[in-house]
């Protein structure tokens, strides 16, 4: 369950990332404005189709686009189409690039924790996870992942104090609250495990 909910953030984030930098496309070598018509067009045909579901269309779209002419959302776009499509190590490749462009970049972490997390390596998705927070503070996907990620190898405070992090910036949100019940639960607390669980059950009436 927890796996399920954790892909769903993801998908959510990368969304989220892909229209807030829509604005701020940066090329290299200074195309000119018709080509940049041209790849605003592909890299939007690319969203369309990423959003619908059909990875290898979008990355079709991708691949017309010089590859010098990747900025960081593209990169992260096609990065994220590679993994859908099931080739973890091209989504590597693609997020690592990004980090050559900008070291600071919490969605390109946040990416290679949720693939890292997913292929087992929790410690590495840790530092992943980690490492975004300290580039967004506010990032709190990330914050919620890595109570996710401590969870699963039973670092159960420290994965409290990370689902903390995480409702206190989505106080609203249904998974952070059941996974700090389940986390109150397993030190003991059942008062508070309790408090969340009716949390999460008013949130859950809400919402339906």
């Amino acid at each position: 369950m927890k796996i399920k909910i954790l892909i769903s953030i993801f998908v959510i984030s990368l969304q989220i990332f892909i229209n807030s930098q829509a604005q701020a496309t940066e090329l290299t070598d200074n195309p000119p404005k018709s080509q940049i018509k041209s790849i605003q067009i592909l890299k939007d045909q690319a969203i369309i189709s990423y959003k619908k579901g059909n990875y290898k269309e979008a990355l079709t779209y991708l691949e017309n686009i010089d590859s010098n002419n990747f900025d960081e959302e593209t990169l992260i776009l096609t990065a994220n189409c590679y993994d859908k499509d099931g080739n973890t190590d091209k989504a590597v490749e693609y997020l690592q690039r990004v980090l050559e462009i900008n070291p600071k970049n919490s969605y390109a972490y946040y990416n290679l924790g949720i693939i890292n997390f997913n292929n087992g390596n929790t410690v590495t998705a840790i530092n992943n996870f980690t490492t975004a927070i300290k580039a967004n503070k506010k990032f709190n996907a990330a914050y919620y992942n890595l109570g996710i990620s401590y969870y699963n190898v039973k670092a159960y405070k420290k994965a409290l104090k990370y689902f903390n992090k995480a409702h206190k910036l989505n106080p609203d949100n249904q998974n952070i609250c059941y996974n700090l019940a389940l986390t109150y639960e397993t030190l003991g607390n059942v008062k508070k495990a309790q408090k969340y669980f009716d949390l999460y059950d008013f949130l859950s009436n809400v919402k339906n």
